[in-house]
């Protein structure tokens, strides 16, 4: 028997590692789906860079990567949503983006091999070192380019740009007056100092994620949300119970039913050993 939905966040949440969930947190999900929860992650990462930390998972689960631009069923890479923006928003972002210090990378998709676009001589120094971290990562091939090729690029997941959290959320004021757009402002997950201002479709949040599948497979069981930054605030709005990272923001806190100990202490199966006995008893 089904008995609800759990929606999660993976950097800082699930893990504090780029590579792996620790195995303590694996066994703990393993053993909520074998009593009927469904698992969901959704996460800002791109599907190739999300799939490194949950390739030892041997249960089923459903993934939104990019924020929910794109939904699939796991492990089968089942399509259940897609919300893509299209190049209409490059010249956009490239007027929200005038006399900041970095640019803005551009992602394709999981369907074209996860490709980043991004134009170096744009960029300083100091963050073209940090992408040859990011190379490392993951397996998203990095095309340099000198404009981005719009034929190529006519419906596409996400963009994600780079700086001081000052100027990400300029960026982002100015976008916001631009309906079909969504943007979120967080801190960069692994370059702690930097900030990103993630841009998809308006449609592509991890609120609607839940909205799109939890809600509509099983409208009458409960959601379980866990999450530690400002992109997963729609995702803790949508749920029943909402876990959030003790290290996440303070404004975030004020959601929490429930704060659980950092991702490093395996802090979210204490977060969900609680949230779930509400619905155990």
């Amino acid at each position: 028997m089904k008995k609800g939905w759990i929606a999660l966040d993976i950097d800082g949440t699930v893990t504090d590692n780029v590579y792996e969930v620790p195995r303590p947190v694996d066994d703990y999900l393993h053993s909520l789906v074998d009593k009927g929860w469904n698992i969901v992650f959704i996460t800002g990462r791109t599907y190739s860079f999300a799939i490194k930390p949950l390739k030892t998972l041997s249960f089923p689960y459903t993934l939104g990567v990019q924020n929910g631009a794109d939904i699939l069923r796991m492990p089968t890479k089942e399509k259940i949503f897609r919300n893509y923006l299209s190049s209409d928003v490059l010249a956009i972002v490239d007027e929200a983006c005038k006399g900041q210090k970095e640019d803005y990378l551009v992602y394709t998709g999981y369907e074209r091999g996860d490709s980043c676009y991004y134009r170096p001589d744009r960029f300083s120094k100091d963050l073209l070192e940090y992408f040859e971290v990011l190379k490392t990562l993951a397996t998203d091939p990095w095309v340099e380019v000198k404009s981005f090729p719009l034929e190529e690029l006519k419906g596409f997941p996400l963009i994600k740009c780079f700086g001081t959290e000052e100027d990400m959320y300029k960026v982002s004021e100015y976008l916001a007056k631009y309906p079909d757009i969504k943007t979120s402002v967080i801190r960069d997950p692994i370059k702690k100092e930097v900030f990103l201002t993630m841009i998809t479709n308006k449609e592509a949040t991890k609120g609607n994620v839940v909205r799109f599948v939890c809600r509509k497979e099983h409208p009458n069981l409960p959601v379980i949300a866990a999450g530690d930054d400002m992109n997963d605030i729609p995702m803790l709005v949508e749920a029943d119970v909402k876990i959030v990272m003790e290290n996440a923001p303070k404004k975030m806190l004020s959601l929490a039913d429930i704060v659980a100990p950092s991702a490093s202490q395996h802090g979210l199966i204490q977060g969900l050993e609680k949230a779930i006995k509400k619905y155990d008893a």
